[in-house]
C-alpha cells in the first residue's frame, strides 16, 4: 500500500516548529501546559523544527563542499533537495490552512 507523499521521508504532519520564528518561550510553555505535546500546535512545531533541521543540514553540507572539506557532491545535492522538498510541502500545507481559514471566514453567520 502506498502512503501519503512526504518530503524526503517527512510526512506533511511532521513538518513543524514555530519555536524558531521568534523568542516565544513563554508562549510555548503556556501552549504545552494547556494543550500537551499531542496538540495541533505541538505537531506543527515539531514539523517546522524538522524542516529547519533539514535546511541547517543542507547549509552545512553546502558550506563543507564549498570550503573543500567535503567532496561528497551527491550527498550535498541530496541534502539540498530534501530541504527544498520539505519547504515546498510546508508552504503547501500553509496555503491549504490559509485557504481553509479564508473559506470559514466567508461563511455566513
Amino acid at each position: 500500500m502506498i502512503g501519503p507523499i512526504g518530503a524526503a521521508g517527512v510526512l506533511p504532519a511532521e513538518i513543524g516548529g514555530i519555536g524558531d520564528l521568534g523568542n516565544s518561550a513563554g508562549i510555548k510553555g503556556a501552549l504545552k501546559g494547556k494543550l500537551g505535546d499531542d496538540s495541533f500546535a505541538g505537531m506543527l512545531e515539531q514539523a517546522i523544527n524538522k524542516v529547519d533541521g533539514l535546511h541547517k543540514n543542507a547549509d552545512l553540507a553546502l558550506k563543507d563542499l564549498a570550503s573543500g572539506q567535503s567532496v561528497d557532491l551527491h550527498g550535498t545535492m541530496i541534502a539540498l533537495e530534501q530541504a527544498d522538498i520539505a519547504l515546498r510541502a510546508t508552504v503547501a500545507v500553509r496555503d491549504k490552512l490559509v485557504g481553509a481559514y479564508e473559506h470559514i471566514m466567508q461563511m455566513p453567520v
